[in-house]
C-alpha cells in the first residue's frame, strides 16, 4: 500500500490474505479494478452454461489445494486441515452443493465418494490441475474456469491459506461470500507466517540478513524440514 494509505490498515503493510477482514477502504479502491477485467465471450458462455441451474447466492465453493507432485513438491500440504475441509461440508445438510475446485484429481474422487450428489466439478480431461508451470493453454483456461467458477459461489468460500488462487476467486465475486480457511496454523513455518502476514515496522531473517518483506510469499522463505510424509495425498506427521 502507499504510504498515505498506511492509515486504513491497522496492523499490516499489505491486504493478502485478510479476505472478510480487508479494510473497505482497500475494497472499494480495487475491487472495481477487478471489474472492469473482460473474460473472453467464448469463456463467458462456458461459465453461464454451467452456473444457468445455479443458486448463486447459496452456493458454497471449496479450494483445495494440496501443491502435491506434479503441480508442486508438497511442502505446503503439511498444513492442510483436510479435516477441517469435512467439518466445514459437514455443517450443512445433505442438500447443500458445493463446487471443488483443487489441483489433485484424487481429491475429486474422495469428495464425490464421501459426499454424493452434493459435490459439483467442473470437466476435464487431464489428471493434472492447477499447473502454474504449464505452457498447455487449455490446462491454463480449465484452471482460470476453476477460479472463476469458484467466484460465482456467493454463499461461501472454504478456501486453503497461502495461495493467490483462492484469493482471486474471492476478488472476483465481488468480495461478498464469508471466508474460512482450514488450516493448521502450528504447522506453518513462523517466517512463512509472518512475511504473508507482514506486520507493520518488523523485519524478517531472509537468509541470515534482516528485510521489509513487500511481496508477501514472493520473498518468503520456506522451510519445513523432514519430519513428514505424504501419502495417498494425506500429510503424515512424523
Amino acid at each position: 500500500m502507499n504510504e498515505d494509505e498506511v492509515q486504513y490498515c491497522d496492523e499490516y503493510k499489505t491486504i493478502d490474505q485478510l479476505y472478510n477482514d480487508t479494510p473497505q477502504y482497500f475494497i472499494d479502491k480495487y475491487l472495481p479494478v477487478w471489474q472492469k477485467l473482460k473474460i473472453r465471450p467464448e469463456i463467458q458462455s462456458i461459465v453461464d452454461e454451467f452456473t444457468k441451474d445455479w443458486d448463486k447466492d447459496n452456493m458454497v465453493g471449496i479450494h483445495v489445494r494440496t501443491n502435491l507432485p506434479p503441480v508442486d513438491d508438497g511442502s505446503r500440504s503439511v498444513w492442510m486441515d483436510y479435516e477441517g475441509f469435512e467439518k466445514e461440508i459437514e455443517k450443512y445438510p445433505t442438500t447443500q452443493k458445493f463446487f471443488l475446485a483443487t489441483d489433485h484429481e484424487p481429491i475429486v474422487s474422495h469428495y464425490k465418494s464421501k459426499y454424493p450428489d452434493q459435490i459439483i466439478t467442473f470437466p476435464r480431461n487431464d489428471i493434472v490441475r492447477h499447473d502454474n508451470h504449464t505452457d498447455n493453454v487449455s490446462q491454463t483456461i480449465s484452471a482460470f474456469l476453476d477460479m472463476y467458477l469458484l467466484s460465482q459461489c456467493y454463499k461461501k468460500l472454504i478456501l486453503t491459506w497461502g495461495t493467490s488462487f483462492s484469493e482471486c476467486s474471492w476478488w472476483f465475486g465481488g468480495c461478498r461470500a464469508e471466508v474460512v480457511m482450514p488450516t493448521l496454523w502450528d504447522k506453518i513455518p513462523a517466517d512463512f507466517y509472518d512475511i504473508i502476514y507482514n506486520k507493520k515496522n518488523v523485519s524478517y531473517n531472509l537468509g541470515g540478513e534482516p528485510v521489509f518483506a513487500e511481496g508477501c510469499r514472493t520473498y518468503a522463505p520456506l522451510n519445513v524440514g523432514d519430519n513428514y510424509t505424504i501419502k495417498n495425498w494425506m500429510v503424515h506427521h512424523e
